[in-house]
């Protein structure tokens, strides 16, 4: 006997509908031709030939038989999906999971079985994304007023509900504006960290015309693990603007904090002010300072002298490390490199003069500068873990994806790093234990400053025995930036 009678019932996405006729197989329609309407099978994607044809005469029938058992629970699955993405559209500031909870309670348990945040998630946050605010904020001070409106108070709240990462907003005296993010429990954890490290990068801010110059970051490192603890839109990169942002995290962090270092990249606004806000020491990275070394020998045509020719490259290398060298050694240091030079003859002389030149003029002879490129007895020498995250916020936010997006990235990684200082609470190890060659290089580092305080002979001597040693502890890093160099140029 024909069926006439074909049930419609509505899918997850607004304006798709799925037919059935209460025989536990399930069809979208595919198009309509000559009276008749075709359609294929809702598994269709993972590769059901399933198919069903319906017209006037022959009513619903099924043309091309499935590859799976008929699914009795399919419609209560879609009414439950439905219900959940409702709820989501309606800016509850509630969490995912708590959602699922509550409406799942008027389900089956095998229907609720099948309805889980793993597979609910995308379309859970799809669904709160086509109600925030459109078209997109043009720049910080519109999306400010968004955050601020307590009805889109979800759109940073944590993923579990529990915080929420708006820190607040800050105009600077030049009129730029920024905004940090950074949830309570972080703040909390913040302000037990002695150590912090900061970082900048363009490649990450959510799309538009000078919507922001940068993302900053404020991270931490505990057990070597990377932690963030903060990020910061900026329009600006003056002194001014960090200044004014650093001024509303202190006004958040409160008095009780335990920070005394700050370490970053060279960049002298950021650095003037950390040290300006919180008073703290500003140290310098390892690494980026070998990166302006070495680019400037590149800039002089040393490179290739520096493979070629043994003794431009132990001179060059010797440079690398007066940073590892106390402070007050520094200077000393450069002459010990000097002389050296010179006892190598007037054509190495001449021809690493001018490099030398840099470093004394640009680096050695500026007090202040001597004192934020000194790494002595930090643990930690490089800004690198800042490169690791940003390299994480890359995945997670993509790259100049639209702000909505690129706040949700931010609200997946904080319960991410909020989820590492749990497991470290735990004495849980998240993360695969440090390289035995950065331990054994830490190990050379220790025992070549221990024989510079109680030298054998001379001073000299033993500065040039130390940055003899700690210099073959940086080959990896050298030949590591002479590739990346080498193939900068290959791109060009």
């Amino acid at each position: 006997m024909p069926i006439f009678e074909v049930a419609r019932e509505e899918a997850t996405r607004p304006g798709t509908f799925f037919y059935h006729v209460q025989d536990g197989l399930h069809y979208h329609r595919s198009h309509i031709r000559q009276g008749s309407t075709y359609y294929k099978c809702v598994l269709a994607g993972r590769g059901c030939y399933g198919r069903a044809t319906y017209d006037a005469v022959d009513g619903f029938v099924h043309t091309t038989p499935h590859n799976h058992e008929p699914d009795m629970v399919y419609p209560d699955e879609m009414a439950l999906r439905r219900a959940i993405l409702r709820r989501c559209e309606r800016l509850e500031y509630m969490d995912y999971r708590r959602i699922i909870f509550e409406e799942g309670r008027r389900f089956a348990p095998e229907v609720v079985a099948r309805v889980t945040y793993a597979r609910m998630r995308t379309s859970m946050r799809n669904a709160r994304l086509r109600r925030f605010p459109h078209p997109l904020p043009a720049n910080l001070v519109e999306l400010t007023n968004i955050l601020q409106d307590p009805q889109y108070r979800v759109i940073t709240m944590t993923d579990d509900g529990l915080d929420n990462i708006y820190g607040g907003s800050v105009t600077d005296t030049d009129g730029s504006h920024h905004i940090l993010f950074i949830s309570e429990r972080l703040l909390q954890r913040a302000r037990t960290f002695r150590t912090l490290h900061s970082d900048g990068t363009f490649r990450v801010t959510p799309h538009g015309p000078e919507f922001a110059a940068q993302v900053f970051c404020i991270v931490a490192v505990w057990d070597h693990h990377v932690i963030t603890l903060g990020w910061v839109l900026m329009t600006s990169l003056t002194e001014v603007a960090y200044t004014a942002v650093l001024q509303l995290l202190q006004h958040l962090l409160g008095q009780d904090i335990e920070l005394t270092k700050v370490i970053s990249d060279f960049e002298c606004a950021q650095q003037n002010a950390w040290q300006n806000v919180f008073n703290v020491r500003t140290q310098g990275c390892v690494w980026h300072l070998s990166r302006a070394f070495l680019q400037e020998a590149a800039e002089l045509n040393l490179i290739n002298r520096m493979r070629n020719i043994e003794e431009v490259r132990r001179i060059i290398r010797l440079t690398l490390g007066l940073a590892l060298l106390p402070e007050p050694f520094i200077v000393d240091g450069y002459h010990v490199i000097l002389n050296h030079a010179i006892g190598e003859g007037n054509y190495i002389y001449r021809m690493v003069l001018p490099y030398l030149r840099y470093v004394w003029r640009y680096w050695v002879s500026r007090p202040w500068r001597r004192a934020r490129m000194c790494v002595h007895g930090s643990s930690q020498r490089t800004n690198n873990v800042c490169e690791s995250q940003n390299k994480i916020l890359r995945e997670e936010c993509g790259i100049h994806s639209n702000v909505y997006m690129f706040l949700a990235g931010l609200v997946r990684l904080e319960q991410k790093n909020y989820n590492i200082l749990l497991s470290l609470d735990q004495f849980r190890r998240v993360s695969r234990a440090r390289r035995q060659t950065s331990i054994m290089n830490d190990n050379r580092v220790l025992m070549a400053t221990e024989e510079l305080f109680d030298p054998p002979g001379p001073i000299a001597a033993a500065i040039f025995r130390f940055l003899s040693v700690v210099s073959h502890t940086m080959d990896n890093m050298v030949e590591e930036l002479l590739m990346d160099r080498l193939r900068r140029r290959r791109r060009q």
